[in-house]
């Protein structure tokens, strides 16, 4: 019996001692992890530190010496020694650029779209025409060397009857966008002036006697209307004259064919105030309603 209570008290101490030896390693792995956490914060305090001095240090000197500059404190090359005469160039070509850029809403709200094409050195524009909201065919336009002192229209899609020669004389290379308006005023003019005839052909085809004759620019019309009276032998000549920019008329000859002189005068002067003043499908129709 004494030697089985000795084994069992011989049991018990190895046991202590193994959980007394575990014990010791883990206490040892927290004071090396606590010792190694307390070198990392101190590593991490010496770094603060560190960039709070530099940050005074850049403080002081901006506060002390203003005219330095931000590039001269970090030790960049100064201004001096800079190409200068490049440096000018590229500032006047990037001026040019968003001056280009900040038009194009401008542009874009007249039916003006743009794109500059850098390797080529070209600028592309595109002229929609718009009637009342009613988008129509569109030009295109190309300039040569938009940022430089030589633009010229190198190519171009526009109809053979718009004056491009002679705006390019005018208005090119000094003045691109001058021209830009130009051309998209006189092509919205022609549209307009086009599709106003073919509203009054199609609206009054059985009121027109021999159709309506006009010029490659519409700037000139002619036509025999059906005066709306009891003498069906009646018929007005109307011949309208249009400026290059414009969709009324500044020029308006009315005469009566087929009645006895003077019978119509007063509806040939209404005829002519309503042509000047109105569209002319609209005023054709006010005078049917008349």
């Amino acid at each position: 019996m004494e030697l089985a209570r000795r084994q069992i008290d011989q049991v018990d101490t190895l046991t202590q001692l193994d959980a007394f030896e575990a014990r010791a390693e883990l206490l040892t792995e927290c004071q090396d992890e606590s010792r190694s956490t307390s070198e990392s914060m101190d590593r991490a305090r010496r770094e603060i530190k560190n960039l709070q001095a530099k940050r005074d240090e850049l403080r002081r000197r901006l506060h002390n010496q203003p005219e330095h500059s931000l590039n001269e404190l970090l030790n960049f090359p100064s201004n001096e020694s800079r190409d200068l005469p490049r440096e000018r160039r590229c500032a006047f070509l990037r001026a040019k650029i968003m001056q280009l850029q900040s038009q194009l809403q401008i542009y874009n709200l007249a039916g003006i779209s743009m794109n500059f094409n850098n390797g080529k050195r070209e600028l592309q524009v595109w002229l929609n025409t718009a009637i009342a909201g009613k988008y129509h065919e569109s030009y295109t336009v190309e300039l040569s060397d938009p940022l430089g002192d030589s633009m010229t229209l190198c190519r171009q899609s526009l109809p053979p009857i718009m004056p491009v020669e002679d705006l390019s004389c005018q208005f090119l290379p000094r003045d691109p966008s001058s021209f830009i308006w130009a051309l998209s005023e006189h092509l919205n003019s022609f549209v307009m002036r086009r599709e106003m005839v073919q509203r009054t052909e199609n609206e009054f085809e059985n009121m027109l006697l021999r159709g309506i004759v006009f010029n490659a620019m519409y700037t000139l019309i002619e036509f025999s209307f059906r005066f709306p009276t009891k003498d069906k032998d009646v018929s007005m000549e109307i011949r309208l004259e249009f400026p290059d920019l414009q969709t009324q008329p500044c020029k308006v000859e009315v005469s009566v064919k087929g009645g006895r002189d003077g019978d119509y005068n007063r509806e040939v002067k209404k005829v002519q105030q309503s042509l000047l003043s109105k569209p002319l499908p609209e005023a054709l129709r006010h005078l049917c309603l008349a």
